[in-house]
């Protein structure tokens, strides 16, 4: 009879803890997720382990959130498609609907790494780089090993250098990349130092307004005065982006001023 009340009280305490804490989970409502805590409450704008819901409690997908992780379909965040630094946008279509602006385009980034991965690479080491060469939004599917260090105010660099054999009429020369946490540049020699921007995620979707923050880092150019006039252009340069659950909050047009 003891054994018997034991089991039973042990079946009742285990069936309230499974009920408690059954309210901390996923709760599927329609085709959307949120989730709720221990107290039944659900939560906002707010990471739950590698996931995102936002403002109104709906777990997010296909977007990027405020501190700078795109993610994917399923809602999944990543370290490999994390923005390290200014969130970078290269437009490639876009469509005035009412006063919102849908712009179609790439995701990039303006920095390689954190600090702490700079600065356990050491001469020798391999580490990726950008296919093809210099230019805005670049994949990184190709590998080469760092050739120098620099320190400067403390904090590490490090450099890919390579000689380079030109047509018959030039002598050899170097190029290579800059890689820190504050950004990447390509480099020739006798050549200005360009950006170089980390693809992050092709073919998204972003919305800007008439009203979105716009503005240009060359203070001498009126050439694209707002965000539509910039868009009517679409010459292939990026914008800087401040994004918020899809939405452009402050946009800047960047000019790199590069000269080859």
């Amino acid at each position: 009879m003891k054994k018997g009340m034991a089991m039973w009280a042990m079946t009742v305490f285990f069936s309230a803890a499974s009920a408690m804490t059954a309210l901390a989970a996923w709760e599927q409502e329609g085709d959307r997720w949120r989730y709720y805590n221990e107290q039944g409450d659900m939560l906002r704008s707010t990471w739950v382990g590698n996931y995102y819901v936002g403002a109104d409690g709906v777990m997010q997908t296909n977007t990027l959130t405020s501190d700078g992780y795109w993610l994917d379909e399923s809602g999944l965040a990543s370290e490999e498609k994390r923005v390290y630094g200014q969130c970078m946008f290269a437009a490639t279509s876009y469509q005035v609907v009412g006063d919102k602006i849908m712009i179609w385009g790439d995701i990039g980034d303006s920095g390689y790494a954190s600090q702490e991965y700079i600065d356990r690479l050491k001469v020798g080491d391999t580490i990726a780089v950008p296919g093809g060469s210099k230019g805005v939004l670049s994949r990184f599917n190709e590998t080469d090993q760092v050739t120098d260090i620099e320190i400067s105010d403390g904090r590490k660099t490090v450099r890919v250098t390579e000689i380079r054999k030109g047509p018959e009429d030039w002598d050899l020369y170097k190029a290579g990349y800059l890689f820190s946490s504050d950004g990447m540049s390509f480099h020739e020699s006798g050549s200005m130092e360009c950006p170089v921007y980390r693809l992050i995620q092709e073919d998204v979707l972003l919305i800007a307004d008439k009203k979105t923050k716009y503005m240009t880092e060359n203070e001498f150019s009126d050439r694209h005065p707002t965000i539509t006039e910039f868009l009517k252009d679409l010459y292939g340069t990026v914008l800087g982006v401040k994004v918020t659950d899809g939405h452009i909050e402050q946009a800047i047009d960047v000019d790199e001023n590069y000269v080859g």
